[in-house]
C-alpha cells in the first residue's frame, strides 16, 4: 500500500500528539499518594496538578485505590484520569469540610479540561443531607464538580456519586461534552437537591449515553443557557428532564434545548418546564422533548409558570414570563398519575405548544389534567386529552 503525503503527515501528527500526551502523565502515587481510603492524599494531587500547569498540559493519573482528598482545583489543558477501580472520596460531613468552600473539584477561567477514565468520584454527602432537612447549613452544601467561566469541558466514562449538593454544575461555560457518565444518589427526600447535571449560563452543551438517578433534577437546564442537547440517556429516581427553574431575577431565559431518546423509570416528573412564581421577563423558547419512554413517572408532561419556589411577587406593571414553541412528540408514558399539567397565567400565556404522537397507558380512571392559558395544537394524543386552545398564536 502506498501512503499519500497527506496520510503520512496525518500519521506523523498523531504520533507526535500521542508521544507528547504520554510524556505528560503524572501518577499521583509518584507524588506520595497512598490510596488506602484514610490517608489524606491531597498534597500528591496538588503536586501532580502543579506539574501539569508548569508543563502547559498533561494528565493527572489516578491508579486503582481509594484516595481521600480535600477540595482541589484543576488547571487549563488538564486531564484528570481515574483508572477503573480508582475512587476519589471527599471528606465526610461539614465538620471535616473547609469553611466557605462550595465545591470538591473546581476550575475557573480555564480552557480544555477533561475528567475521564472509568473511576469514581464520591462526595460522601450523606452527613450533609439531614442537615438540609433540618434547615441547618442550608445553601452551604458543596457541589461535587463545579466549573466557572471555562471553555471546552469533557466528562467521560466516569461515575459521580453521593454529592452533598449538585453533582456537576457548570456556570458561564461554553462547549461541554458529558458522555457515558453515571450519576447516582439516593432518592428524594433522603438526598434532596442532589441534581445530576445543572448547566447555568452555558452554551453548547451535549449530554449523551448517561445514567442518572438522584434526589432531585436528573438534568436541569438553568438560567441563561442555550443550545443544549440531551440524548440517549436513562433517568432513574429524580425529578426528570427539567428546564429551570428560571425567573428569580429579571430577564432570564432558556432556549434551543432538546431532550430526545430518554428512558424515564420511577422519576417524579418526565418532561418539565418551571418558571418561578413572580418571574419578570423570563423567556423559555424553542424547547423539544421527543422520543421519550416513561415508566411509573408521576407527572408526565409539566409546564408551570407559577412554580412555588418563587421568592417574589411580580408587580402588575412588570412583563410576565413567556413560554413559546415547545414540542412534545413521540412519547409513551405508562402508569402515570398526572399525564398533563400545563399551568400558565393569563398575562403570560404559553403559546405554540405542540403535542404529537403521545400515548398515556394505564392511566387512573380519574387522572387529573390541568391546562390553564396554554395554546397550540395536538395530534394523535391517546387517550384524547383536550388541553390546548388554538388562540393566540405567533401569527395573530
Amino acid at each position: 500500500m502506498v501512503l499519500s503525503l497527506s496520510n503520512i503527515f496525518l500519521f506523523l501528527l498523531i504520533t507526535i500528539s500521542l508521544s507528547l500526551s504520554f510524556a505528560n502523565i503524572y501518577n499521583i502515587v509518584d507524588y506520595g499518594a497512598v490510596g488506602d481510603g484514610t490517608t489524606n492524599d491531597t498534597n500528591a494531587m496538588l503536586e501532580a496538578i502543579q506539574e501539569v500547569k508548569q508543563a502547559g498540559s498533561g494528565t493527572v493519573y489516578v491508579p486503582e485505590g481509594v484516595y481521600l482528598m480535600w477540595p482541589f482545583k484543576m488547571v487549563s489543558h488538564m486531564t484528570l484520569y481515574l483508572q477503573p477501580n480508582a475512587i476519589i472520596i471527599a471528606p465526610s460531613g461539614p465538620e471535616n469540610w473547609p469553611l466557605g468552600v462550595l465545591y470538591f473539584i473546581y476550575g475557573q477561567n480555564l480552557e480544555n479540561v477533561t475528567v475521564e477514565g472509568g473511576g469514581v468520584i464520591d462526595g460522601q454527602g450523606a452527613p450533609w443531607w439531614p442537615l438540609y432537612q433540618n434547615e441547618t447549613f442550608q445553601n452551604l452544601r458543596p457541589s461535587l464538580i463545579v466549573f466557572d467561566s471555562t471553555n471546552n469541558i469533557i466528562l467521560r466514562d466516569i461515575t459521580l456519586t453521593n454529592s452533598a449538593l449538585f453533582h456537576f454544575a457548570p456556570d458561564r461555560c461554553n462547549n461541554i461534552e458529558v458522555v457515558n457518565v453515571t450519576i447516582t444518589a439516593p432518592p428524594d427526600p433522603i438526598s434532596h437537591n442532589t441534581d445530576g447535571i445543572d448547566p447555568q449560563t452555558c452554551t453548547n452543551v451535549h449530554i449523551r449515553d448517561c445514567y442518572i438517578s438522584t434526589g432531585d433534577d436528573n438534568v436541569a437546564v438553568k438560567t441563561n443557557t442555550t443550545n443544549v442537547l440531551v440524548e440517549n440517556c436513562i433517568f432513574g429516581n429524580g425529578h426528570g428532564a427539567t428546564i429551570g427553574s428560571i425567573g428569580e431575577e429579571a430577564d432570564q431565559f432558556v432556549y434551543n434545548v432538546t431532550f430526545r431518546n430518554i428512558i424515564f423509570v420511577n422519576t417524579t416528573n418526565g418532561a418539565r418546564i418551571k418558571i418561578s412564581q413572580g418571574a419578570t421577563q423570563a423567556l423559555v423558547q424553542n424547547i423539544t422533548f421527543e422520543n421519550l419512554r416513561m415508566e411509573n413517572v408521576q407527572n408526565s408532561l409539566v409546564i408551570n409558570t407559577e412554580y412555588n419556589g418563587g421568592i417574589r411577587k411580580r408587580n402588575i406593571l412588570e412583563p410576565a414570563p413567556f413560554v413559546d414553541d415547545v414540542v412534545f412528540e413521540n412519547i409513551i408514558s405508562n402508569n402515570s398519575q398526572y399525564p398533563v399539567a400545563f399551568t400558565c397565567i393569563s398575562e403570560g400565556p404559553c403559546t405554540n405548544i405542540k403535542m404529537t404522537n403521545i400515548n398515556f397507558l394505564n392511566l387512573p380512571s380519574n387522572a387529573p389534567v390541568d391546562c390553564q392559558y396554554v395554546y397550540g395544537v395536538q395530534d394523535n394524543v391517546n387517550p384524547n386529552i383536550s388541553c390546548l386552545s388554538t388562540y393566540p398564536s405567533k401569527t395573530d
